[in-house]
């Protein structure tokens, strides 16, 4: 099993004038979570996760994709690419010199 330790984050993200969002502001939203690199990592299972931890409302379902940016699992609105919440792994990947 390969665990990939993550902080969940809030994002509060501004629209660009040519497409995409560039996030203005992001908050902690809980303690670390610590998640199965190789199962919940996986999109349908990482929604599931969140919605069972409280992240994610029951409304959320069939309205969210998940995008893995490198440093963060985001979670964002189908429709318009909007991000709404990430699972920061990065920032542990570099404090412990990875």
């Amino acid at each position: 099993m390969n665990n990939l330790k993550c902080t969940p984050l809030s994002i509060e993200a501004w629209r660009e004038c040519e497409g995409g969002w560039t996030w203005n502001a992001w908050y902690r939203m809980g303690e670390d979570l610590v998640i199965d690199n190789g199962r919940d990592t996986k999109p349908r299972r990482l929604l599931a996760l969140l919605r069972d931890l409280g992240y994610l409302s029951d409304d959320s379902k069939g309205q969210l994709t998940v995008e893995d940016d490198g440093y963060n699992l985001m979670v964002k609105l189908r429709g318009t690419d909007e991000p709404v919440l990430a699972l920061d792994y990065g920032s542990h990947w570099e404090a412990n010199g990875l």
